[in-house]
């Protein structure tokens, strides 16, 4: 095979390709953890002034109690009878009921904004998804209403 001419050899250069220019500016690793937890620390900081100076006024301009001290007044009553016996009474289980289906139902519920700010993204199958889990829900509350925990007789 004969050798071309030196004037018919054409160099080609190599294949640049182009990437998307970044114009940000590396910076240390200092600066980069004060840029990230500089918000965090500037809260805390107003967070604890906020507080101090609440306490600071509080002390301040708030009431100055002079209260003698005694036995009457370290007695749990401060009326300064005698209590007889200590009354407790029983509270019915139906408030413990209501206050645990609320929690139930209030955290469950809770579910449904995160879900509602990204529905577009997550598409159809989410959709059904949620669709099952508010089905669980509407079920349990069902269930409870029919066991009658929502009735005060």
């Amino acid at each position: 095979m004969p050798l071309p001419s030196e004037s018919s050899v054409t160099l080609r250069r190599p294949r640049l390709r182009v990437r998307a220019v970044c114009y940000t500016v590396r910076r240390s690793w200092e600066d980069a953890r004060v840029e990230t937890y500089g918000g965090l620390l500037f809260l805390m900081l107003i967070a604890a002034g906020n507080a101090a100076i609440m306490i600071a006024l509080q002390q301040w301009i708030g009431p100055k109690v002079t209260a003698a001290k005694g036995k009457i007044f370290d007695t749990p009553y401060e009326t300064g009878v005698d209590p007889e016996e200590v009354v407790r009474g029983r509270f019915s289980v139906k408030f413990f009921v209501v206050a645990l289906l609320f929690i139930l139902f209030d955290v469950e519920l809770i579910f449904l904004f995160p879900w509602a700010v990204v529905f577009k993204e997550l598409g159809w199958f989410a959709f059904w998804e949620m669709l099952v889990f508010l089905g669980v829900v509407v079920a349990g509350l069902y269930y409870s209403i029919k066991k009658g925990a929502m009735q005060w007789d």
